[in-house]
């Protein structure tokens, strides 16, 4: 079987080399035609050069804003390169990209090295479609969920080495080309699965699958192409497409010259080409601040990012043939309060949770299944992390979710971390333990669990909070794991608030506790959707549960919830303010209003820093919006 295996790559990249042949004799003689085909529905030629937006030269508008990522020389003028750590694309999602009944992914590609881990080159979350540079096999791979299983390339890509992957679909046969040649395929039958996701290139934040090095030429069909077809695209730059030679234009129409902005500005613009506007992009003092893709040309933008004082406001218009033109300045002053964002620990890139010790170390968790120390003053890490947990067979976000130290950590060192535990047969569960610092080190052996849920852990919604009340118990909440009606029953620890004591013991006055009966004793509250982040107010005792809102835009509500005992805060059956008797309104809500929300809180401030006006304030986050 080696033998036979070794024979197929052999073959394969014979026939690749060929092909490369053929494709660069119909180059020389076919090089000036130009005709975009059928079923085109994005299409990047990342010939742009500077900025943060890239155009979209089919006819759908699917422009795209770029997130890390560096302009460098591509397989065809210029291209992207990605860093392979949170460099990518993103293209927000549009009908013309939730593919059906076909689809055709392309691009060009030079890794920088290879690689055993899963790395997008195109990728429509939640795996809905996509194309691989690398995957578990170390080989370019495609599939999506309409595909039973993957189909994967017999042979890696070269390092430092310009390389075309597409990928076809048909509802018949799933296939997978290098260089113009099918490499692999299998038969699927079905339908590719509708998505709100946005479509990503060179990476996705959702598993954190970033691509090392250059994209270029990225296409994306409606439908199936044939080898023929691939081949052509192969040797046409995607900017060959274009046609427009004039130039887009573009003023500002909001805010005036000299207006004074703070908090969220609104920002608008009037622009018009004579064939089609790919977006524009609002500028301060020439730096890309956010950019729109569909009039109007609106931009809420949050001032408090810029410094306080006068400013140079431009609208930089783009058309689909990559014309650009720029507004008229406006110029601006902006006066905020003294607020700054600081990045304090660079490059932990799955930070979930964070404690500080009492000598002024911080701890930091990831979601991986490590907790790390930095010392007072620094701004990285120690080089060996305190703990690290085994995170094989987990996925999605299961991980260490919150930490918290004790309240007599000066003289115990405890520190309590709820996390998923993996097993090899998949019955991962969700975990509350107790560990001990013994300097900068965290032993796994010192392990004690103090609380273990019952049943299988999702990939979502594990809650997952911790905090220690005024009354010295400790404090966790659960999510609902994506089965909503368990958040009312009393047998199920999903979707609730849970009151334990620090051994893992459960007082007896908790509101449900009835010992041998039916209940779970530990629950104290319950009707929660996915509480991530809670805290208690060391002045007052009072408990602020921040829980996440439903998924449908149009209706969904975020609250923030006031902890008490034996609360129903009205999950599945409603959210925001309830009405209903017997359940516990929000002490503050807000809709989602036709966008993502996802509300992290927070704490009650009583520093020295800031004035005197926000001692005493609940300061909370949302995690997508401003």
């Amino acid at each position: 079987m080696p033998r036979r295996v070794q024979s197929l790559g052999l073959d394969v990249r014979i026939a690749i080399h060929r092909a490369v042949l053929l494709v660069v004799l119909v180059a020389l003689s076919c090089r000036s035609v130009a005709a975009q085909q059928a079923g085109l529905v994005a299409a990047y030629a990342f010939d742009e050069g500077q900025g943060s937006i890239v155009v979209d030269f089919s006819t759908n508008n699917n422009g795209g804003v770029v997130n890390g990522a560096t302009w460098t020389v591509g397989r065809y003028g210029r291209a992207l390169f990605f860093d392979g750590t949170d460099a990518l694309v993103t293209v927000a999602n549009s009908t013309s990209l939730r593919l059906r009944t076909g689809m055709t992914l392309e691009a060009w590609v030079n890794p920088t090295g290879a690689s055993t881990g899963w790395a997008d080159v195109i990728y429509k979350a939640d795996d809905t479609y996509y194309l691989e540079g690398f995957s578990s096999a170390g080989t370019p791979a495609t599939g999506g969920t309409f595909a039973s299983s993957l189909v994967f390339s017999p042979n890696p890509l070269s390092p430092g080495v310009w390389t075309h992957l597409a990928a076809t679909y048909d509802t018949v046969t799933l296939r997978l080309y290098i260089n113009g040649v099918q490499v692999a395929s299998r038969p699927q039958t079905g339908q590719i699965q509708s998505s709100t996701f946005p479509l990503t290139i060179g990476g996705d934040e959702l598993y954190g699958q970033f691509f090392a090095g250059i994209i270029d030429e990225v296409r994306v069909y409606n439908r199936a192409l044939t080898a023929a077809e691939i081949q052509t695209d192969m040797v046409t730059p995607i900017s060959s497409l274009a046609t427009d030679t004039n130039a887009p234009t573009v003023s500002i129409i909001s805010p005036r010259q000299g207006a004074v902005l703070s908090s969220v500005a609104t920002l608008s613009a009037t622009a018009a080409d004579d064939q089609t506007l790919a977006a524009v992009d609002f500028r301060l003092d020439g730096i890309s601040i956010g950019s729109v893709f569909l009039a109007p040309y609106v931009l809420r933008w949050n001032s408090t990012i810029a410094s306080n004082g006068l400013h140079e406001l431009t609208a930089m218009a783009l058309d689909a043939a990559g014309n650009r033109a720029t507004s008229a300045p406006v110029t601006v002053s902006l006066l905020n309060p003294a607020f700054a964002n600081e990045v304090v620990v660079p490059d932990i890139t799955s930070a979930t949770t964070m404690a500080f010790l009492p000598d002024g170390r911080l701890l930091v968790g990831e979601l991986i299944g490590k907790i790390w120390i930095v010392q007072p003053g620094a701004n990285r890490p120690d080089p060996t992390p305190a703990l690290v947990l085994d995170a094989n067979n987990l996925f999605d976000e299961q991980g260490i979710q919150d930490m918290t130290i004790d309240p007599a950590f000066s003289d115990n060192h405890y520190v309590y971390v709820f996390y998923t535990r993996g097993s090899a047969n998949g019955d991962n569960r969700d975990r509350l333990s107790r560990f001990t610092l013994v300097g900068s080190n965290i032993p796994p052996s010192s392990e004690l669990v103090l609380w273990q849920d019952f049943a299988t852990a999702s990939g979502e919604h594990h809650g997952g909070a911790l905090a220690f009340g005024l009354d010295g118990k400790l404090y966790f909440t659960m999510g609902d794991q994506f089965s909503a009606d368990d958040a009312q029953q009393l047998d199920s620890y999903h979707g609730k608030l849970m009151r334990i004591n620090s051994d893992g013991s459960i007082p007896m006055d908790n509101p449900f506790y009835d010992g041998n009966g039916p209940n779970l004793d530990a629950i104290w509250a319950l009707g929660l959707r996915n509480p991530y982040r809670m805290s208690v107010d060391p002045a007052t005792g009072r408990m602020f549960i921040g829980d996440v809102g439903a998924n449908d835009n149009s209706t969904s509500i975020e609250e923030i919830n006031l902890g008490a005992r034996g609360a129903n805060y009205g999950w599945p059956i409603c959210e925001g303010n309830c009405g209903m008797p017997g359940m516990t309104n929000p002490l503050f809500s807000y809709p989602h209003s036709g966008r993502d929300a996802c509300v992290t809180a927070g704490f009650v401030y009583h520093g020295t820093q800031f004035p005197s006006e926000y001692q005493g304030n609940f300061f909370f986050a949302d995690y997508v919006q401003n």
